[in-house]
């Protein structure tokens, strides 16, 4: 089958962490035996070629002007439009070029696979009203929706037979879902993002001297860093405590840990085999992601899973795709609390019995995420039966 997937987001070369898990779906849609063609946002350049992912996937790059796309996030860019507006100009032209792109390179696939349902989505019906779409809602195009009122509308466009929508947690289903009928939920599922599991699960788990609590991810408001740090303030085990990741709020978060002399390091994106090594390396991942003024929390952190098939304890914000993990394979305190992240991180790191059990059961749990089994289920039970 040939197979056009649309993303806003897809790696800009191999050790390019952003839309890791676009790349991932394409490649074991690939390794299926499928044609698989990308069409992502993106400028090319020409001392630069695009670097092959795989044999059977080709990458067209879609052309964006300012820093729409790979900054911050396009959600969190468009949300404010008075402090934003250049972001709004960038985005419509944006979408003025995409579908002149999905019209050129896509017209030949059998499916259509759009990750976010904004714009890509969106775009993707509009060029090809009647050909099958398989659509990935991750969260930030869910709440944008919301924030402009364009979900009753999305509905409505949406609703025809050869049109899914698969939401990455129920939070984000039963958001999209309020004020819709029962006979459009019936088009829609549930399904996270898969992980390569054994890929996780063969990494070496190395014995720490001191604790070491660690995050891994963008540097953006949603992910709650600051909540992290405001928590260490208050803490009295020693701990080792390093930051992974990059973004907007990078240059904020390192000057309020010199004000309070906190002992945190900042590492910048790790990518490839580094990234995989440091979260097996870690005791503790914590997830402290927060509800924003405009109400958009978390999808499903992949970075959860990578974590539990690393052997690694996670203690999370109660949000999102989060909320629907069992309480034995994750430890949950409430979004934006400081106060409760810093007594559970310090009961943690003193009940070593129960962590190393919690580790163990969410080690077995997290199989069911395996690319082997999701994979199968967006392809099989969806992709296939679209009319």
């Amino acid at each position: 089958m040939k197979i056009g997937i649309i993303t806003t987001s897809f790696p800009q070369d191999l050790d390019d962490p952003s839309g890791n898990f676009v790349l991932e779906h394409a490649q074991w849609l690939a390794d299926q035996g499928h044609q698989i063609h990308v069409l992502a946002a993106g400028n090319t350049h020409p001392d630069k070629p695009c670097p092959s992912f795989h044999p059977a996937i080709t990458v067209s790059r879609v052309p964006f002007h300012g820093e729409l796309f790979y900054q911050g996030g396009a959600p969190d860019n468009l949300l404010d439009f008075k402090k934003n507006t250049r972001h709004w100009l960038s985005a419509l032209r944006f979408m003025w070029t995409l579908k002149k792109h999905i019209k050129q390179h896509l017209s030949h696939c059998d499916r259509l696979i759009a990750h976010w349902l904004l714009p890509s989505g969106f775009i993707a019906h509009r060029v090809f009203p009647n050909k099958p779409i398989l659509m990935i809602a991750h969260g930030g195009d869910v709440y944008l929706a919301k924030t402009l009122r364009l979900t009753s509308y999305l509905t409505e466009l949406f609703n025809k037979k050869n049109i899914h929508i698969v939401f990455v947690a129920q939070s984000l289903q039963d958001l999209f879902l309020k004020q819709t009928n029962l006979t459009f939920k019936q088009q829609t599922s549930v399904v996270p993002m898969g992980i390569d599991v054994h890929r996780f699960t063969i990494l070496p788990k190395q014995i720490n001297t001191k604790p070491k609590v660690v995050f891994l991810g963008r540097l953006v408001p949603i992910k709650g860093v600051h909540v992290f740090l405001k928590a260490l303030t208050s803490m009295t085990s020693p701990v080792e405590v390093i930051i992974a990741g990059d973004g907007p709020q990078k240059n904020t978060l390192e000057t309020y840990v010199k004000q309070h002399n906190l002992n945190v390091h900042f590492t910048g994106f790790l990518h490839g085999k580094k990234r995989d090594d440091f979260l097996a390396s870690a005791d503790i991942l914590v997830i402290p992601s927060i509800v924003t003024a405009s109400g958009r929390t978390e999808g499903t952190p992949r970075v959860a899973l990578e974590a539990m098939a690393s052997s690694t304890a996670i203690i999370a914000s109660d949000v999102g795709g989060l909320s629907s993990f069992p309480s034995n394979v994750i430890t949950r305190v409430p979004p934006n609390d400081d106060h409760v992240l810093a007594l559970s991180l310090e009961q943690c790191l003193l009940q070593s019995h129960h962590r190393h059990q919690q580790i163990k059961i969410a080690k077995q749990w997290v199989t069911a995420y395996d690319w082997n089994v999701i994979g199968d289920t967006l392809e099989k039970n969806i992709l296939t039966s679209l009319e």
